[in-house]
């Protein structure tokens, strides 16, 4: 359980690739990730025009039907083997990162599809 890494590196940014079913309207909804056309959200670390998966480590590949959304502060993230975490500012580092969700703490973004 858990994440591979809980923080960016140097010129990342946290994203969320969102994969959408073959032969189906994708969802336009940017806020929509409960959608029947959605048949994956993953959690990602952007560099460039590389992405990898918060939870595994391994690069995600990116496709022009795929939509890449920001992950903000407050965003829990929720895995099917129990993994939760929240997304969150240390003010005295000044630093984002993931840290272990408590009961109730942050938005619910449920993920899979990897």
């Amino acid at each position: 359980m858990g994440i591979m890494r809980n923080k960016a590196n140097q010129g990342e940014e946290l994203v969320t690739v969102v994969k959408f079913r073959k032969n189906m309207r994708p969802c336009k909804d940017t806020l929509n990730y409960t959608h029947e056309s959605i048949r994956a959200v993953i959690p990602c670390w952007k560099d460039g025009n590389i992405f990898r998966s918060v939870k595994t480590g391994e690069e995600i590949a990116v496709y022009p039907d795929d939509s890449v959304r920001s992950l903000g502060r407050g965003t829990a993230i929720c895995y099917a083997d129990g993994t939760e975490m929240i997304y969150s500012k240390n003010w005295a580092t000044m630093e984002c990162s993931f840290i272990e969700r408590g009961a109730n703490q942050g938005a619910t973004l449920r993920c899979f599809g990897e």
